[in-house]
């Protein structure tokens, strides 16, 4: 059950354009085998949250390699480094690079299709990083809802979830918006589209 990211949101990171990189710093690695690629990985280290929280902390995720410890070590090695000649004292992941981003390694339920924005991997990911040694930060619960088990109703939701998608989808705010790749957008208020009863987003590339 692997899912990759949409291409857009995946090449907003790739090329630097996310908004993360207005206060961050960040890397990409792949291991090769024979001229196969065998893992890839990014390391990254985000500035802005440093300075708030006081200290020196980076991250690593984009991270996806075959069942080979010696190549899951390789790509660890890799961004250790690159963290510790930047004089940060301490290793987060996986995330990508986003504290909600694709966090952690799955620990249950490999048999369920991913969840948007949630950690997936198979069950040697974490087998690897247990022998390794790593110490757990944080649970983190991938959210699961079936439409044909809400309140019993199949293809319905709850009242309470359509009031608020209602509410998101009219909210105009000032114009402006956040796109899901950190860029910004605007429309002017006297254009006929501010006026559409709902609005979305969105940029398209390609």
């Amino acid at each position: 059950h692997w899912v990759p990211r949409l291409w857009p949101e995946q090449s907003a990171w790739l090329t630097r354009q996310h908004g993360f990189f207005d206060h961050g710093d960040g890397e990409w690695f792949m291991a090769r085998r024979d001229g196969e690629v065998v893992g890839t990985i990014g390391v990254g280290v985000d500035h802005r949250e440093n300075d708030l929280l006081g200290r020196r902390w980076g991250v690593f995720g984009f991270v996806e390699f075959i069942e080979d410890e010696e190549v899951f070590t390789a790509l660890i090695d890799r961004v250790r480094g690159w963290l510790r000649v930047r004089g940060l004292t301490h290793m987060a992941g996986p995330q990508s690079f986003g504290a909600s981003d694709y966090p952690g390694f799955l620990v249950g339920r490999h048999d369920l299709p991913p969840a948007i924005y949630e950690g997936h991997s198979p069950p040697y990911y974490l087998e690897f990083a247990e022998r390794a040694g790593w110490k757990k930060l944080v649970d983190s619960l991938a959210y699961r809802a079936s439409r044909t088990l809400v309140e019993g109703k199949p293809g319905e939701l709850p009242p309470k979830v359509l009031h608020v998608a209602d509410r998101v989808a009219r909210n105009r705010g000032n114009g402006s918006f956040v796109l899901a790749n950190g860029r910004g957008a605007a429309v002017e208020q006297t254009s006929s589209l501010a006026r559409a009863p709902y609005i979305a987003v969105a940029e398209l590339t390609g």
